[in-house]
């Protein structure tokens, strides 16, 4: 299911769903899509049982392009992690359990 983030709330260190003005107690299982004023895909996030699980995307404010991509297990940093500058990559890491096991950086 993919979702707009106006349909969440951050509270207690989860993200749960919200209807109408109000907040429930469900929380969320679904990829969640954060929009920019003008309307640009800013965050491409999705969560399992309130946290972050899977492949996260950032875009950045200019031109909209892609900044970084991070992998996570039930809200912990978990594989690999990869940070763009100007569409090239820069940096790479490898995460378990979100502990940092490796890290690149390139001279770009």
């Amino acid at each position: 299911m993919i979702i707009h983030s106006s349909k969440v709330v951050f509270r207690d260190g989860k993200y749960y769903f919200k209807k109408g003005a109000e907040d429930t107690a469900e929380l969320v299982t679904a990829q969640v899509l954060f929009f920019s004023e003008s309307g640009a895909l800013e965050c491409d996030f999705n969560f399992k049982q309130g946290v972050f699980n899977g492949l996260q995307k950032l875009y950045k404010d200019v031109y909209y392009q892609l900044s970084s991509e991070e992998n996570y297990l039930d809200g912990l940093l978990d594989g690999k992690s990869t940070f763009y500058r100007e569409g090239n990559v820069y940096k790479e890491s490898m995460y378990k359990d979100g502990n940092l096991i490796t890290e690149h950086s390139t001279n770009k």
